[in-house]
């Protein structure tokens, strides 16, 4: 058994059609690429437009973008709450409710205000400043028995209070107890020097508070993902100057020691009026005295500007009498509290035999409560950072969500990205042309019916469409010998002129054929048609040598060739290409 092959010559120029696989996989990246960075180019050179879905990884080159452009607002506006936060402390030296011993109000908004000026990210600097004042004022709140340092205070050790909230509670959840202002802990506002009344009350009294030991990381990638903001306007120059020139007086405000009530001891002996307040003490006999009043200068109470009646009260936790050392009237004091002191230990003696047992036993009491306090802390510790790595593990699943979500809306916004910005969606699947083969073989009915050699014309009309890859056709088995009856001897072509058997038929994308066949049986084209006329076939082209009631035509881009003509009793070309005679019906032989 001998086979006809049809083999095509492509008359293309360009190297993607000498080489169609490589070709094809050439202009498909090129195409992905082009897409893909038409679809960034557009976000990062419009910061503004909202292209993308929110929460996106199709949004972080634009707010990469926005976000070093955005530096120097945010800056600015950093620079500026800094400011604000420094005038509403007041002076650092001066015993004010907005100046107390402890984490106050005003210490809040200066932990924000410094976070975003060192971390110009909002987002990032919000989450971090978070952590911090939660931190700082569970760790070290403000003890009513100690308002001022060296005072009022009426416990020198104080700083015990401070560092009773473990970390992990903060993370599992902790409820700040019911707090106060403990400088003035009736008035909501204060007054401060410049005029600007203030909240000193903090927000948090009461609160319960969840510190998140992942929300700086979820505040980058909300920043990298959230849907674009735009580009703020930068600060002018003179806007730089305004600002820095009100941060610099707004610091010396706030650190100038040389002011009147001062708590800065060695300022007082260079003229500076210092509060009473500011003179270190010590303890006696339970009294409390100090060496530093040298005969400087003092104001008549501790709180100088814009007092609150009664701050000073005998009554407050934290006020206490302190006695210079320099005059007769502490010595005298002394030597009273000491005869008394003596006179108290000599009146002991007696009682050592019952007071050294029973001194005795209470330790034993407190080593044995300290080692079961101390046995429950460990476990309690031990459950409270189990719980906290579980709410952590939580808060990094939320994390883990947040990516995946981001990724998932990336997904429909890149081709929404690529359709908006008018350069075609890349079609990153295709591995192959969809143009497989293109071929043009002319063969008369004669050739057809009696399976004489057919004569390939080349053809006329160079290729004008888009470049499509050529290939060669696996050889067609050969036919048994087959009976047809024409039912017409020629065709007609769209325009009504009859078509020679014999005559070359053009091709639409410019290639030529040649077809050989050692057989008496039908020719056979590349397309698998069996006793065609004229076929023409191009990138979905279909040929059938036994479809009942198709009809044998040639076209550019969704023609169908067939050798069985019986319903219609002919064919015809579509606009763009050679007419092709009509084959006659066929069958091939049991």
């Amino acid at each position: 058994m001998t086979t006809t092959a049809v083999t095509t010559t492509a008359m293309t120029t360009t190297a993607s059609q000498r080489s169609p696989h490589r070709g094809s996989r050439s202009v498909v990246a090129a195409m992905a690429g082009a897409g893909v960075a038409a679809a960034i180019g557009a976000q990062v050179a419009a910061p503004g437009a909202q292209a993308h879905a929110e929460a996106s990884i199709a949004n972080i080159p634009t707010n990469i973008y926005q976000t070093l452009a955005n530096i120097p607002a945010v800056q600015y506006q950093a620079l500026r709450q800094t400011t604000k936060a420094f005038n509403d402390s007041g002076n650092w030296w001066v015993y004010i409710p907005t100046n107390v011993v402890g984490f106050d109000q005003q210490d809040y908004e200066k932990v924000k205000a410094i976070s975003l000026l060192l971390m110009p990210v909002p987002l990032v600097a919000d989450a971090q400043s978070e952590q911090l004042w939660m931190t700082l004022a569970s760790f070290a709140p403000m003890t009513p028995n100690c308002t001022g340092v060296p005072g009022p205070c009426s416990d020198p050790l104080y700083f015990l209070q401070y560092g009773q909230v473990p970390a992990w509670e903060l993370v599992t959840g902790y409820t700040f107890p019911e707090i106060s202002n403990t400088i003035d802990p009736n008035d909501a506002t204060y007054t401060t020097a410049d005029g600007t009344v203030v909240n000193i009350q903090p927000f948090w009294s009461g609160e319960t508070v969840h510190l998140d030991l992942l929300g700086p990381l979820k505040a980058v990638w909300e920043t990298l993902t959230q849907d674009p903001t735009g580009v703020r306007q930068g600060p002018t120059t003179a806007q730089w100057a305004s600002a820095y020139g009100d941060f610099a007086k707004a610091v010396w405000n706030g650190l100038n020691p040389f002011v009147p009530g001062t708590f800065c001891l060695p300022c007082q002996l260079f003229g500076a009026q210092g509060a009473p307040g500011s003179l270190p003490k010590f303890g006696l006999f339970g009294k409390y005295y100090t060496a530093f009043d040298l005969g400087q200068q003092l104001t008549d109470g501790n709180w100088v500007d814009n007092p609150a009646p009664g701050y000073d009260n005998p009554d407050r936790p934290d006020y206490v009498e302190v006695t210079n050392l320099w005059t007769a009237q502490a010595w005298e004091q002394i030597y009273a509290d000491a005869i008394t002191s003596v006179d108290q230990s000599l009146a002991m003696i007696p009682q050592l035999p019952t007071l050294i047992p029973q001194n005795l036993e209470a330790f034993a009491t407190q080593v044995e409560a300290f080692a079961r306090l101390l046995a429950a802390n460990v476990i309690t510790n031990i459950n409270g950072l189990g719980q906290a790595a579980e709410m952590t593990g939580t808060s990094a699943e939320q994390l883990a969500t947040m990516i995946g979500e981001s990724i998932l809306n990336a997904v429909p916004s890149i081709s929404s990205a690529t359709t908006n910005t008018g350069t075609a969606a890349p079609a990153l699947a295709a591995t192959s042309p969809t143009k497989a083969v293109t071929s043009s073989v002319t063969l008369t009915s004669e050739q057809a019916l009696r399976g004489t050699s057919a004569t390939a014309a080349p053809g006329d009309t160079p290729a004008t469409s888009s470049p499509s890859t050529t290939g060669t056709t696996a050889p067609a088995p050969t036919p048994r010998e087959s009976t047809t009856t024409p039912s017409n001897p020629s065709t007609t072509t769209s325009s009504g002129a009859p078509s020679a058997s014999g005559s070359a038929s053009g091709s639409s994308t410019g290639s030529s054929s040649t077809a050989s066949s050692s057989t008496a049986s039908s020719g056979t084209t590349d397309s698998g048609a069996l006793g065609s006329g004229a076929v023409s076939t191009s990138s979905s082209g279909a040929a059938s040598s036994d479809a009942p009631s198709s009809t044998a035509s040639s076209s550019t881009g969704s023609g169908a060739s067939s050798s069985d003509a019986s319903s219609s009793g002919g064919s015809s070309s579509s606009t763009g290409s050679a007419p092709s005679p009509y084959v006659g019906k066929h069958r091939a032989a049991d």
